[in-house]
C-alpha cells in the first residue's frame, strides 16, 4: 500500500501516521483543562481543522482559543474549541485527517440512539450484583429464555466422565486406579 501524504498548512506529513502522531504529541504537550497557547500549536490546530468535514459548523462564530479537555463520552483528552461567543465544542483530530464515511456516521447514530439504555442497565446490573469482579462467574451466566435446558451453579453440561478434576481426585482416582 501507498503511503497518502498529509499536509496540514505549511506542514508536510510523508504519512498520514505521521501526521497523527504529530496530533496526539500536540494533544499531549498539554495537561487536560490547559488553554493551548503558544502560536504555532494554534496555527497548527486552526490548519487541521480546515481539513474537518464540518470546519464551518466547528468554527461556528468563530474561535477564541482552543483547549485540551477530557472528553465527555469517552473521558480521554481531546481538542476543544471555545468560541467567541462562549460555546464550547469539540473536534477529533482523526476525523479531520480521515473523513467519516457514510457507515460511520450511521454506527455512530446508532450508538447514540441507545447510549442512554446501555448506561441504565449497565447502572441497574452494578446496582443489584455489584461489580463483575466481585462475583463469581456463575453469576454471570446469562437468565434462561427458554424451559430447553436450565442450569443451576452447580449443573454442568459435560457427562461425568469428562468433569474437570482437581489434582487431588486425580491423585486419588490414580492410586486406585493402580491398586
Amino acid at each position: 500500500m501507498v503511503a497518502k501524504p498529509v499536509i496540514i498548512g505549511d506542514v508536510y506529513f510523508p504519512r498520514k501516521g505521521d501526521a497523527q502522531q504529530a496530533c496526539r504529541d500536540l494533544l499531549y504537550r498539554y495537561p487536560p483543562g490547559s488553554v493551548i497557547d503558544d502560536p504555532p500549536d494554534e496555527a497548527f490546530l486552526h490548519d487541521l481543522l480546515e481539513l474537518h468535514q464540518d470546519a464551518a459548523g466547528k468554527r461556528g462564530v468563530g474561535i477564541d482559543h482552543f483547549e485540551v479537555r477530557l472528553t465527555e463520552e469517552f473521558h480521554q483528552p481531546g481538542f476543544f474549541i471555545i468560541r467567541v461567543d462562549g460555546t464550547v465544542t469539540d473536534f477529533s483530530f482523526l476525523r479531520c485527517l480521515t473523513p467519516a464515511t457514510h457507515r460511520d456516521r450511521v454506527l455512530t447514530a446508532m450508538r447514540r440512539a441507545v447510549k442512554d439504555q446501555v448506561v441504565a442497565f449497565k447502572q441497574e446490573a452494578l446496582a443489584e450484583d455489584g461489580p463483575r469482579s466481585a462475583r463469581s462467574p456463575t453469576q454471570w451466566s446469562p437468565r434462561p429464555t427458554s424451559t430447553s435446558t436450565i442450569m443451576t451453579p452447580t449443573s454442568s453440561p459435560l457427562p461425568k466422565t469428562t468433569q474437570p478434576t482437581t489434582a487431588a481426585s486425580r491423585r486419588s482416582a490414580s492410586s486406585t486406579a493402580t491398586a
